[in-house]
């Protein structure tokens, strides 16, 4: 079924079954089609709900729209890329969801359900259940405007199909039907204090398809649930904390390339683009696991798991802003090729970084220890791929990662598809 043909919940339907589901790797890449299209369906609508929870209390009650925020945040998340956290943190926001929209108005109500609906998109196994939840959280959504809303599924689709980055993508691509509602709520959701700035600014970056800061959302999503449970001055100031400790982390300032380097990329990421739209995602694939390791791990001292785990986090910032920049089609415009310049310098140094942290936690182990990190080791070579598919040099991470290893070397590629198989 073609794109032109999606106009109601029946056409969408049939459009996301007809998607190739011939292989596991197919299957998952249209769950996550799913439930990027009911998230942004969802986000189209949030407006309405905000700016009818800051009305007279006599009207809303006890109503927060915090739950919503907190559902719409994951499924953004998870459009992008499912872990067992994201999958177990969206399970714990439906009730919430659930309760803060009984007794309100329909159309908050469609709101509410539409940014439950994908979540539950997000936590489903089955592609069949997450289509349905999916139709469901674009069904409510259309309480905006059904036309309007239709015109925006449609080019989420063809965005998709086109390989393009939908989070690159303004929610709405004409005009806006709710464009006056948000310029009119936006100050008076800041007039409620400080903390709702980090809200506000999700919101406008998903509104223009600026990036996020996907490491940040990711930690802020992950709150404890009784946190959460606690209300929005609970949650704000404990963002707040999370974004000043996240900032000195990630808080590096990339630098303009040279000319050399941004030609390099204009001529050689139009045509390696699949390949490394396929590389950078799979970067980003295996480091979540590792840092999940590294969090997990009781050997390794706390002060060198936190240097890992930072230059890892850092790493995996600059290659989720290089996959973000990346081009659907078509040559790579200049203001493009310097950003993506930037950050594949950041890219190298950080994967250098973790290279030096990963052998001075690896000097003086045993063997048996050296080669279980080994694949930890390596993964810094794994940048290597995506430099060289943009035209720049890469590093001697590989040659370092022989000699730290030596005689242990052969058994690095069953580390490294150990650490795929169970990410």
């Amino acid at each position: 079924m073609r794109v032109e043909g999606i106009k109601d919940r029946e056409s969408l339907q049939a459009w996301l079954e007809a998607l190739p589901q011939g292989s596991d790797a197919e299957r998952e890449e249209a769950r996550r089609w799913a439930v990027a299209i009911a998230h942004r369906a969802a986000m189209r609508v949030l407006p309405m709900l905000w700016e009818w929870s800051l009305r007279d209390k006599t009207l809303t009650g006890s109503f927060s729209p915090l739950p919503v925020l907190r559902c719409d945040l994951i499924s953004g998340i998870a459009g992008k890329g499912l872990t067992p956290e994201i999958i177990d943190a969206g399970r714990t926001a439906i009730g919430a969801v659930r309760a803060s929209a009984i007794g309100i108005r329909a159309a908050i109500n469609a709101a509410s359900h539409a940014s439950a609906n994908a979540v539950r998109a997000v936590i489903v196994v089955g592609l069949d259940a997450t289509l349905e939840h999916s139709l469901a959280a674009t069904t409510a959504a259309t309480a905006a405007s059904a036309e309007a809303m239709y015109d925006m599924i449609r080019a989420d689709c063809a965005a998709l199909e086109q390989g393009a980055a939908l989070d690159r993508h303004p929610l709405w691509q004409d005009e806006n039907p709710l464009a006056q509602l948000w310029a009119d709520t936006r100050p008076k959701i800041l007039a409620q204090g400080e903390g709702w700035r980090f809200w506000v600014d999700w919101y406008d970056k998903a509104l223009t398809g600026t990036p996020q800061d996907w490491p940040l959302l990711t930690r802020i999503a992950l709150i404890d649930p009784e946190d959460w449970d606690k209300g929005a001055d609970h949650v704000n100031a404990l963002i707040a904390q999370i974004i000043a400790e996240h900032t000195p982390k990630s808080g590096f300032t990339p630098r303009p390339p040279g000319a050399t380097t941004v030609a390099a990329i204009k001529a050689h990421v139009p045509v390696n683009r699949p390949v490394l739209s396929l590389q950078l995602a799979g970067l980003l694939e295996v480091s979540a696991a590792e840092i999940e390791r590294l969090r997990c791990d009781n050997v390794i001292d706390p002060e060198a798991r936190e240097a890992l785990t930072e230059a890892l986090t850092n790493l995996r910032t600059a290659a989720q802003m290089l996959l973000d920049l990346l081009p659907a089609d078509g040559p790579v415009p200049d203001e493009t090729a310097v950003e993506m310049g930037s950050w594949a310098e950041v890219l190298k140094t950080e994967a250098q970084h973790w290279n030096c942290e990963a052998k001075k936690f690896l000097s003086g182990k045993p063997a048996d220890q050296r080669v279980d990190l080994g694949g930890r080791v390596l993964l810094a070579s794994m940048v290597a791929g995506p430099l060289a598919l943009m035209g720049l040099p890469s590093f001697a991470t590989i040659a370092g990662g022989a000699i730290l290893l030596q005689d242990k070397f052969k058994d690095i590629p069953k580390v490294i598809s150990s650490s795929r198989s169970s990410s």
